[in-house]
């Protein structure tokens, strides 16, 4: 059985005796890791804390200090002292559940090329919430600033399971932090000049610098009060925070980078200045402190700078991988985003897999609630924008057991704005353009250019097969359900949408054509507007369920979809959506400013969504939710090109999960 490494837990403290004793008493009762050394910083305590915590915990090596040393020069000591292959940074003001450093420890030991860890970290003042510092895993936008999956600038969501996968974050909050020895010996220590607030950022950064990965582990969790040493609101921290934001950014980026990024983060930081001025005056000094401490210290930031650049072994390319590629306050304070997956083109960074390739992992995946209207409006012109947010409403409803194969993934845009960037296990179109730009999302382990009607699968192989808005237009249905009862395993899932007659009743360009006897203009606008939406079949629900009893299914929930009042709203916007494309297209999706659509989007979209979320009954279209009967005497035999199929399918190259 090989050795355990030993692991150095370092405790910077500076007052308050029973959040010490309670911090100290949960790691005790910790017993998932035996081979354990703890430090104590004492940061130059006056209450007495510091001595109650050494007679109840006799085994605690103690670094005393005059006065306070800050966070990072704390840690720094701690670290210099201790002898672990690992050290665990842990807050004073933090409860362990049981379990956690062996949880830590074990997916360390996996991988070599993780430098540091995180756990989940929710509040000790509501169990049930993230904690602001970390919540479920650091992020940052390019202008770094801050935020985690969980916790958007001010507002904390709920915890409620919907970030339980483990993942590459950017960084790892100082409340508990595991870092390899080795990652600390290529990157360095904590920077002394940030004092407190941000240094952890500064050198998960730097620590990816050198080749190694931060990541997330969920089921290692923590609680923290938060801001017992320093208040929230107090003028310190806020200067702390601004100004150690900008020497992150001057320090870590290249220089090219640095000469894109650093000019828009100055325009930020003022307008910052400039907005709080009224509402929070104390916040606008923060800002000229920082700008002041920063050009009184341009020689000692030019050193530092030169210092981290020296060392650097990964180019800025990879960096932006994981960095979130727009303004995260821009979004959150001009344009009213509360929740993390509600940011446009976050699914790049929110469930990014720590293993490359690695597969996709669990029973069952559950799609992100969201605002899926505002989110598609970034993706799609409003028409379709309103369909597509009301069908990922609809299936937003159910967990899906894996493996799970999307037929008919068009370029992945459906199943990002659903899953949020969650890896889904296979998927097939028929357009091989389409499928190269799946491949690019990376939202598939595995996508292929097939047909429904002859899927490249095994027999079984499949839980769950989604098919948003394609089986409609399959002009051989009863094939395209053959083949997918073929690849569902017993009692697997079929769910899919298809419009119904009642879509072309709702049209509001046809109403008005039709009061004005313009009834040829009328049917030609109806023809097209099903070529638009590529509806084969306009079937009736009552005739798609004996279909799908014919072909071996049962019926388990009908959903209707998209209500009048949505219909028609959609209708509306049909004729100028070749327009919306358009702009889009020039505006480009890949812009790091916040589209220009938006402020357009931003006028109308609260009036919309009312419209979207209005009840569908009866709807222009419906969602089935059906599974594979158990009672299979009457299907045919499996096709025997199943397997020629499948052999042929290797020469197409499937989409990496990276």
């Amino acid at each position: 059985m090989p050795e355990l490494p030993l692991v150095s837990i370092i405790i910077p403290h500076q007052a308050g005796s029973q959040v010490l004793l309670d911090c100290l008493a949960s790691l005790e009762r910790d017993d998932s890791y035996s081979l354990t050394e703890v430090l104590l910083i004492d940061n130059g305590s006056v209450d007495g804390s510091v001595q109650a915590a050494t007679e109840r915990f006799p085994s605690l090596r103690v670094l005393r200090f005059d006065e306070n040393q800050g966070f990072a020069a704390g840690c720094n000591r701690g670290i210099e002292a201790s002898n672990g292959e690992y050290v665990l940074l842990l807050n004073d003001d933090t409860e362990l559940e049981p379990g956690l450093i062996g949880a830590l420890v074990a997916r360390a030991e996996e991988d070599p090329s993780v430098g540091a860890l995180q756990p989940k970290t929710r509040s000790l003042r509501d169990r049930s919430r993230f904690e602001y510092s970390g919540a479920a895993g650091g992020l940052m936008d390019i202008y770094a600033y801050p935020f985690s999956r969980g916790r958007l600038m001010d507002h904390v969501e709920e915890d409620l399971g919907q970030y339980d996968d483990a993942i590459e974050i950017f960084w790892a909050s100082g409340v508990c932090m595991l870092i390899r020895r080795a990652a600390l010996d290529a990157a360095g220590l904590f920077d002394e000049v940030f004092f407190a607030y941000m240094e952890e950022i500064d050198l998960c950064w730097r620590i990816q610098l050198q080749g190694y990965r931060v990541i997330y582990v969920p089921e290692a969790i923590i609680y923290h009060i938060g801001g017992y040493t320093l208040d929230q609101k107090v003028l310190k921290r806020m200067y702390l925070n601004h100004r150690n934001s900008l020497i992150t950014l001057i320090k870590n980026y290249s220089g090219r980078s640095l000469l894109r990024n650093l000019p828009v983060k100055i325009i930020l930081e003022l307008l910052i200045a400039v907005g709080a001025l009224v509402r929070n005056p104390r916040r606008s000094l923060a800002v000229l402190m920082a700008f002041g401490w920063l050009f009184g210290h341009l020689p000692s930031v030019a050193r530092l700078r030169a210092s981290v650049q020296s060392r650097r072994r990964v180019t800025d390319r990879e960096i932006y991988q994981r960095l979130y590629l727009g303004m995260a306050p821009i979004w959150y304070f001009v344009f009213g985003i509360r929740q993390v997956t509600d940011l446009p083109d976050i699914d790049r960074v929110l469930h990014r897999p720590y293993r490359a390739g690695a597969p996709p992992t669990g029973a069952s995946v559950r799609p992100e609630r969201r605002d899926f209207f505002f989110a598609y409006l970034d993706q799609a012109p409003t028409g379709l924008a309103i369909q597509r947010a009301v069908e990922c409403e609809a299936f937003a409803r159910f967990a899906f057991d894996r493996p799970v194969l999307d037929v008919g993934c068009g370029d992945g845009t459906f199943s990002r704005m659903l899953m949020n960037g969650v890896i889904l296990d296979a998927a097939i179109d028929t357009d091989p353009m389409e499928v190269e730009l799946a491949r690019e999302t990376r939202c598939y382990a595995d996508v292929r250019v097939a047909k429904v009607e002859a899927l490249p699968f095994d027999d079984a192989s499949m839980q769950t097969v989604l098919a948003n808005a394609v089986l409609a237009g399959v002009p051989e249905i009863d094939g395209a359900l053959s083949e997918i009862h073929r690849v569902l395993a017993p009692e697997g899932k079929l769910y899919f949408s298809v419009p119904t007659p009642e879509c072309t009743r709702f049209q509001l360009w046809n109403r008005w054509l039709r009061s004005l006897r313009l009834e040829r203009v009328a049917r030609a606008y109806e023809r097209m507007t099903l070529r638009v939406f590529r509806a084969e079949h306009l079937d009736a629900p009552e005739v798609w369920e004996e279909r799908l009893e014919g072909a071996g299914f049962e019926v388990d929930e009908r959903i209707p979809l998209l209500g009048e009042r949505a219909a028609r709203w959609q209708d509306l916007f049909l004729p100028i959506a070749a327009a919306s494309a358009l702009s889009k297209g020039l505006l480009g999706r890949k812009l790091a400013f916040p589209r220009l659509h938006r402020l357009v989007v931003r006028s109308y979209r609260a009036f919309l969504r009312s419209a979207v979320a209005a009840p569908a009954d009866p709807g222009t279209g419906v969602l089935f939710a059906v599974r594979k009967s158990s009672f299979d005497a009457q299907r045919p035999e499996t096709d025997p090109r199943a397997s020629s199929i499948q052999s042929m399918s290797t020469s197409t190259t499937p989409g990496g999960a990276a």
